[in-house]
Order: C-alpha cells, then structure tokens, then sequence
C-alpha cells in the first residue's frame, strides 16, 4: 500500500512503534496500482456500523462523541464518505542465475 502500508495509517509520533519487516530488495521492482473498482460511497449509518465493529470503538464510545459529530456536520454539508478495498498481492519470480 501507498505511504508504507498500515504504518502509513498511523499517526507520526505511533509510527516508530511498528516494524514491519521490508524483504525489498535492490532488484525488486514495486507497482502501485489503482483500480477505479475498488472504491465505493458510504452513507453515514454504514459507516458508523463499520467503525464500531472494531473492538476499540466499544471499549468507551464516549470517546468518539465529538468525532462523530464532527463527521456528521461535515456530512450534512454535503462531503463524501469515500472508501476503497485495501488490496495488496506480492507477485514475487526467482532468478536462478
């Protein structure tokens, strides 16, 4: 995924904390791909069930108060809730030579 995978997800001072391991080599060539079909339109409840089904969201949903209020003006005012299908494939050749 584009900006380093879920470390790019994550905010700057958390990123440290997270090592995934990068089998990359001087060789390999990277693509990123972008597919108009993995990105669809959420609507506001859809949304909201989605997030909750995430341990995090039911532990204290106070917590998130002010955030959804937040998303929902901004809703209201007419913006998007966009989302896309995270798809990584690693294709991966050995040269015998």
């Amino acid at each position: 995924m584009e900006a380093g995978g879920l470390t790019g997800i994550l905010p700057p001072e958390n990123r440290v904390d997270v090592t995934d391991p990068d089998f990359t080599g001087p060789n390999d060539v990277l693509a990123d791909e972008r597919d108009e079909g993995w990105w669809f339109e959420l609507s506001l409840d859809t949304f909201q069930e989605h997030f909750r089904s995430f341990p995090h969201a039911a532990r204290d949903p106070e917590t998130f108060a002010a955030l959804w209020k937040e998303v929902e003006d901004l809703v209201r005012q007419g913006s998007r809730l966009d989302g896309y299908w995270p798809v990584v494939v690693i294709l991966a050749t050995r040269n015998n030579d």
